[in-house]
């Protein structure tokens, strides 16, 4: 999911229905628990950069054990990216 709505995102094609049921709580909670750093982190960026809605997106990342997910096992880059987004 990540690196398709990434790509999405530096193509400048629009993906507003990925990008919407990414944004579902279900979804994007998936994403945070399980994924990767970095596909936490392009997955963020890509909204920012797509100017797409991300609040449930943003709000789990802002949660207190996932930022320190973040933290603990991002490179700077990850966590930067993150924090731009």
């Amino acid at each position: 999911i990540s690196n398709t709505i990434w790509a999405f995102a530096t193509s400048s094609y629009k993906a507003d229905v990925l990008a919407g049921l990414i944004n579902r709580e279900d979804v994007a909670e998936r994403l945070v628990r399980n994924g990767k750093p970095q596909e936490i982190s392009n997955t963020i960026w890509a909204f920012a950069t797509s100017s797409y809605k991300a609040d449930v997106l943003a709000g789990l990342i802002n949660r207190e054990d996932v930022a320190e997910k973040l933290v603990r096992d991002g490179t700077p880059q990850n966590i930067s990216n993150t924090i731009w987004a």
